[in-house]
């Protein structure tokens, strides 16, 4: 049985680990678009 410091430094971990995730799917999300503007020759935001 987990102490309750224990269950709270996961849930900490895991909450951690969900939003590291979160923003590489973001990042990659935003090079795909990125590389889809320079391919179809249109101007990035200014």
């Amino acid at each position: 049985m987990k102490v309750g410091y224990e269950r709270d430094f996961l849930r900490y971990l895991q909450s951690l680990l969900a939003e590291v995730e979160r923003r590489i799917r973001r990042g990659h999300a935003r090079l795909a678009l990125s590389q889809n503007q320079q391919s179809s020759g249109a101007a990035g935001p200014t």
